[in-house]
């Protein structure tokens, strides 16, 4: 379960994010890519499958869009 600071659709100053998904929630970054709006989307990934997608805004804050159980790294060509 995600602490209070990041509940969905909670947006936070982009340090205080990353503080909390890699000391608190022990994930690490496993995927960034810039959005056509200019955002950068970020899926971190931790222990036992969790992960948790986070859209960082032009403004400098991040808001978690989303997290679940289940990640799975997919190498390109192999199948799934």
């Amino acid at each position: 379960m995600l602490p209070i600071i990041l509940a969905a659709a909670t947006c936070v100053a982009t340090p205080d994010a990353y503080e909390q998904l890699s000391e608190k929630l022990h994930r690490d970054r496993a995927l960034v890519g810039l959005s056509q709006s200019g955002a950068i989307l970020e899926i971190w990934t931790g222990p036992e499958g969790s992960w948790t997608a986070l859209l960082t805004r032009p403004d400098g804050l991040s808001c978690v869009v989303d997290a679940g159980q289940g990640a799975t790294v997919v190498v390109p060509g192999e199948p799934v």
